[in-house]
């Protein structure tokens, strides 16, 4: 089962099973945009810049799964302050 929600038998839902199936295509489409949309997403984070216009660059070629892994790789998981 992949972590973005994806998998065999995961979506029964038409709608869920068609979601899945785009999100696999632009990753396979966009595969090189994707892979520079999250290097330049995690230097932007590891150089403490504003990541907000570099991060909805990255949601046109990458999943929110994919994103939330590139970040975790370079600040690690985040925990609200109770």
């Amino acid at each position: 089962q992949a972590r973005d929600g994806g998998g065999e038998g995961k979506a029964a839902d038409p709608l869920a099973g068609r979601q899945v199936r785009t999100v696999e295509n632009v990753q396979q489409v966009y595969a090189e945009e994707g892979k520079q949309a999250i290097h330049d997403l995690q230097q932007a984070a590891i150089k403490n810049e504003n990541m907000f216009a570099v991060l909805m660059e990255a949601t046109k070629y990458c999943s929110l799964g994919q994103l939330t892994e590139a970040m975790f790789e370079v600040g690690g998981q985040y925990r609200r302050n109770m």
